[in-house]
């Protein structure tokens, strides 16, 4: 099976979609599609997910729900390729960017289950003093963002700053000496995401474990789980040929998979996979509870709070977003819903896996494109069918 292209992409950790972006606005609830209700919630599943893809600028959009007691859903929509004609199958991977936060975080987690290092353990024990980063600093301090660490994304000489500008590859010693500026705030004084907490991160965890963090994320989370349809690559390694991913594409057919794309080297985690296998990992995670302990689960949505209002959201845990009732009532006008699960971004990729722990539901929506409300629209079409027929029941 051939690749849908050659170059492999990077991972671009912030949080560039609605509920996850200071750049983004609320979406207008009045395209959210009209449920056709002599339709089956199959049918109005898909309606929604080609209705709300149509009227964006994304090319294609992959989409999965579990819901109990009935089968997946699996929907998709629109082109990986327009220029040959390439339509998205659900069979496809999608970069899903800073979603792999919550499978470094996941990863950190086992390691602290097994007491090979633990939640509140200072920087200094682990790695050597940088520029800018106080050296007690704690694990948990990196992995819920309240470390006050400065996002090296944000650095004007970054690669996300300056893409298809650069060719230059920075490995994580260099991001950390020349990338990151003064501190946000004390720690523990405040909360600001900053992708490079997960770097320190990504270094702490194969010091303890003596391997690259893509090898532990496989070995411990997708052979076991049986996740074929996800792929862990090591940021500076390179995309088995032989899996389909998606064509990255931003604004109107430009196809960015023959640039240079340096970022990669630069990201903590760089995760590949298909919608269902996205929304398999938060099932399995949150709602099945068979990724971590019940304690470390518990650690992991211990959600921080006040969360700030850009971007909006109620809470961060350990590697997760929280959104609570509220503040769905207040973006999209829908009552009794509450999620945590993570989104993500990258050039030319969008993504948000969420998990309804009222509903018992997963939903992950991953599309090649850089639409933030576009992606957020199709995410609360298919959100409003899930609660409409909840509420029947």
């Amino acid at each position: 099976m051939m690749p849908c292209y050659k170059v492999p992409f990077g991972t671009l950790s912030i949080l560039a979609i609605l509920l996850f972006s200071a750049c983004s606005t609320s979406p207008s609830r009045s395209i959210t599609p009209e449920i056709v209700p002599q339709t089956t919630i199959d049918q109005q599943l898909q309606y929604a997910l080609n209705s709300a893809r149509e009227q964006s600028a994304i090319k294609g959009v992959s989409a999965a729900i579990i819901r109990p007691h009935k089968e997946i859903w699996i929907g998709v929509s629109g082109m990986s390729d327009p220029t040959i004609d390439e339509q998205i199958v659900p069979e496809m991977l999608f970069d899903i960017g800073s979603i792999g936060k919550n499978y470094l975080a996941a990863l950190v987690l086992r390691l602290v289950e097994e007491r090979r290092l633990g939640l509140d353990d200072p920087l200094w024990k682990w790695l050597p003093n940088y520029p800018n980063i106080d050296n007690k600093i704690t694990i948990r301090q990196l992995l819920n963002h309240t470390s006050g660490v400065f996002d090296f994304v944000k650095h004007p000489r970054s690669p996300f700053q300056m893409v298809y500008r650069s060719t230059k590859i920075w490995n994580q010693e260099q991001i950390l000496a020349e990338l990151v500026d003064k501190p946000y705030f004390i720690p523990g004084k405040g909360w600001h995401y900053s992708t490079t907490n997960y770097i320190l991160l990504r270094m702490i965890a194969e010091k303890v474990t003596g391997s690259k963090v893509s090898s532990e994320t496989a070995r411990r989370f997708l052979i076991p789980l049986a996740l074929d349809g996800t792929v862990a690559v090591d940021p500076l390694g390179s995309v088995p040929a032989e899996i389909r991913i998606a064509n990255n594409w931003i604004g109107q057919h430009v196809d960015l998979a023959p640039k240079p794309q340096p970022w990669t080297s630069s990201s903590p985690t760089l995760i590949y996979a298909t919608a269902e296998d996205a929304a398999k990992w938060a099932h399995f995670l949150y709602h099945d509870k068979i990724v971590l302990k019940q304690r470390s689960l518990d650690q992991m949505l211990d959600f921080h709070s006040p969360a700030p209002n850009d971007p909006p959201l109620s809470g961060y845990g350990l590697g997760v977003m929280f959104v609570d009732y509220d503040l769905v009532e207040n973006l999209f006008g829908i009552k009794g819903v509450r999620m945590w699960g993570h989104g993500g971004s990258t050039h030319g990729f969008r993504s948000i896996v969420m998990y309804l722990p009222d509903q018992e539901t997963t939903i992950s929506v991953l599309a090649n494109g850089n639409d933030d409300k576009g992606l957020i629209n199709i995410f609360v079409g298919l959100l409003k069918v899930i609660i409409d027929d909840s509420n029947k029941e």
